[in-house]
């Protein structure tokens, strides 16, 4: 039998107490293991879901879609495209800034906190912007309707001004941003336009390029780089602070000044528009050159466009992409070429009825009579003059004394030598310009003649002039330029510098002397007597060319009437070659008010005139008067010095013979149709034929006018009722 051992009522106590610790302990630990469990498996559990299903189970947001509007966002820094300059710095050419709106529709673009960043309210977006818009509210609230993640607000939505833009932002609707875009404006509007050309914005390279003219010739410097900027945003655009933000600016274009005159530039275009007019011109083009620098100062023809409006009829630049067959203005090379080989002689008369051509050994040759010839030469208008020296056939331009020159007093050889020294035929590359190729004809004898009164062989018109520049500046060609400098806008670095570089020294100053004496007399006592103006002493020589018919030989009844002149006359500085292309045009060496214009505006511009203050031809902007009283007309004409003739015993403007809104030479003629019917004659002494033939169709008046030149008297006494046919008596100046 074991022996049992007693224990004290103490001791069991003890023992009990000491268990029950012990098991408080085991279960603390366990409740904080299932505690410690729970939170790791709540853990897990959204470890696990945010990384399968991208959704934060605590706060119940898809971290995913989040995730998505948290990234890098690259946007381009536009680079600005240069300016194109006259030689004073106006602008001719440059970039604007607009600004296109864009609505995101979609409700799933949100920003942080859920906030819509999509338009939220659209019949109220749509109200608020068709005012600034300048459209109807029905037709935004279409756009804004479209089931698409975003759309544009059409045309009205795009090319907005700053100001637009910033009265967008001022409303604080959600859901609209704006995309920056430039575009190329130019100020001027018909302005050389076929010179400077177009440049548009190109999709594929984000730049505005050019497209024609100087804005396509210059593009690799007027064109910039474009930067970028790369940052961290959510969709909506929210850029986070202290993050990622790279930027790299833009390189941007070169401004490019030309060498043209704006005063110069502005009268020439208006001079060619009025002679498309008063002559019915199916064309007219012309230029204006400094002599001694052969720098361009005006360069233009009609007709024309207005590169914002990009109303284009043709592309091709008829100063330098034409070839013509320019006419009389030729001989003055001719006759310079003579006097340089040294045969010219002024005491020998010739017949100026008929040349009568024949050929020897190759070359033209003149003959007695009819017998034996093989070809005829007339004059234009095959008038006899007799028996006439050189000097005196040149200023009546005669064909016949040009068959005479070549055939006895210069080879024709020699004489086409000196055509190449002048590059008449070959592209002069001018620097900017695209320019093309003349054609001479000289492989036969009667080419040989025909060349010399400007029939048969085609010159560029550029290249006319700068031809004439040689002759009258020494006989040293210079290099005709359009561009002066190309400057970097950012550094002020000029890029290029032009330096008048000389070509060649075709004629002796004797020959230039010489010459200035003919051109003088043909202005004085020759065909271009009509051209002179009271501001200075011009020079010049007249042409009128045959146009080639479709179906063989010429036409005869549309022609290229040409003038080249030089001012002032003791010391030729300013060089203009003016030509228009018209059929059955009358008078056209002596209806030559535009061309006058365009004289009179250098002579005072350029500082050579004597009479300045009171004879300046200026552009002048004509506002509209149509519903106007007749009173604030004519007090607008009396402060502008412009020549108005009003019609009709009304109180009201209700037409004018000019567009609404625009400029005009203060020299042309307007006239003003009132509210009140033209029962009495209006006062036309004083008017050229040109005008009163103007006046005539204006009016529907039934006009007859017996003579040329400037209206001395009329049948009706001005002021006296119209009862019967009006009839005209002008007589030349």
């Amino acid at each position: 039998m074991k022996e049992r051992i007693l224990t004290s009522s103490r001791s069991v106590k003890k023992t009990k107490h000491k268990r029950f610790k012990l098991n408080m302990t085991n279960f603390s630990m366990v409740v904080w293991f299932l505690v410690f469990f729970i939170a790791i498996s709540a853990i897990s559990v959204n470890v696990f879901i945010l990384t399968m299903m991208g959704v934060h189970t605590h706060s119940n947001t898809n971290m995913a879609d989040l995730a998505k509007q948290v990234h890098i966002k690259e946007n381009m820094l536009p680079a600005t495209r240069g300016q194109i300059h006259d030689r004073s710095g106006v602008v001719i050419a440059e970039d604007v800034t607009t600004y296109k709106v864009i609505a995101y529709l979609s409700d799933k673009r949100v920003g942080f906190n859920n906030q819509p960043a999509y338009v939220v309210d659209k019949e109220a977006t749509a109200k608020a912007l068709s005012g600034i818009l300048n459209t109807s509210e029905s037709s935004i609230l279409e756009l804004l309707n479209r089931n698409l993640f975003q759309t544009e607000l059409g045309t009205a939505g795009r090319n907005l001004t700053l100001s637009q833009k910033q009265a967008i932002e001022a409303l604080n609707l959600p859901g609209l941003s704006f995309e920056m875009t430039q575009s190329r404006h130019y100020p001027q509007g018909v302005f050389a336009s076929h010179l400077i050309g177009i440049a548009q914005y190109d999709l594929s390279t984000r730049l505005i390029d050019g497209k024609t003219g100087l804005e396509l010739t210059l593009n690799p410097f007027l064109s910039g780089i474009n930067g970028t900027v790369r940052f961290q945003s959510d969709s909506a655009g929210f850029i986070y602070k202290d993050m990622l933000y790279e930027e790299t600016l833009p390189t941007h274009g070169s401004n490019v000044i030309t060498t043209l005159d704006r005063g110069i530039q502005e009268t020439l275009e208006l001079s060619l528009d009025q002679t498309i007019r008063e002559h019915k011109a199916s064309m007219a083009f012309a230029m204006v050159m400094n002599i001694q620098t052969a720098e361009i100062l005006g360069y233009g023809h009609a007709p024309s466009f207005d590169p914002n409006k990009l109303n284009i009829s043709s592309y091709v630049d008829l100063n330098a992409q034409s070839a013509i067959e320019p006419g009389s203005v030729m001989k003055s090379l001719l006759w310079a070429s003579v006097i340089e080989s040294g045969n010219y002689d002024t005491t020998i008369k010739v017949p100026s009825r008929i040349f009568y051509m024949g050929i020897s050994q190759g070359l033209p040759s003149s003959l007695p009579t009819s017998t034996g010839s093989f070809a005829t030469i007339r004059n234009f208008n095959r008038v006899d003059h007799g028996l006439v020296d050189f000097n005196r056939s040149f200023e009546l331009s005669l064909n016949t004394s040009v068959g005479m020159l070549l055939s006895n007093y210069i080879k024709p050889n020699d004489y086409m030598r000196k055509l190449e020294d002048l590059s008449l035929f070959k592209n002069l590359n001018i620097y900017g310009l695209r320019g093309v190729n003349g054609k001479a004809l000289f492989s036969y004898p009667i080419e040989m003649i025909t060349t010399g009164f400007g029939q048969g062989s085609t010159v560029v018109p550029i290249n006319m002039i700068s031809a004439y520049q040689a002759l009258l500046n020494d006989g040293q060609h210079i290099q005709p330029s359009i561009i002066k400098q190309i400057v970097d806008p950012t550094s002020g670095q000029v890029v290029y510098d032009h330096t008048p570089t000389l070509l060649n020294q075709v004629f002796s100053p004797t020959t230039t002397s010489s010459m200035i004496e003919l051109l003088r007399g043909a202005v004085v006592n020759g065909t271009g007597r009509y051209y002179q103006i009271e501001e200075a002493e011009i020079i010049g020589k007249t042409g009128t060319s045959q146009l080639p018919s479709p179906s063989g030989g010429y036409k005869t009844d549309e022609y290229t009437y040409s003038f080249v002149a030089a001012l002032p006359y003791d010391n030729p500085q300013y060089l203009v070659y003016y030509a228009f292309t018209a059929k059955n045009a009358k008078g056209a060496h002596q209806y030559v008010d535009a061309q006058r214009a365009l004289l009179r505006k250098i002579a005072v511009s350029m500082n050579i005139s004597d009479e300045q203050s009171s004879s300046e031809t200026t552009v002048i902007y004509v506002p509209s008067f149509v519903n106007q009283n007749v009173a604030r007309f004519n007090e607008f004409a009396v402060q502008n010095k412009l020549k108005t003739l009003v019609l009709g015993d009304g109180n009201q403007i209700t037409h004018l013979s000019i567009a609404p809104n625009s400029k005009v030479l203060s020299s042309s003629l307007i006239l003003a149709q009132t509210n009140g019917l033209i029962t009495k004659m209006p006062y036309v002494i004083g008017l050229t034929v040109n005008e009163a033939r103007h006046l005539a169709r204006f009016a529907s008046l039934d006009l007859e006018i017996v003579g040329e030149g400037i209206i001395v008297s009329s049948n009706i006494t001005f002021n006296e009722p119209i009862d019967q046919k009006i009839i005209l008596t002008a007589l030349k100046p």
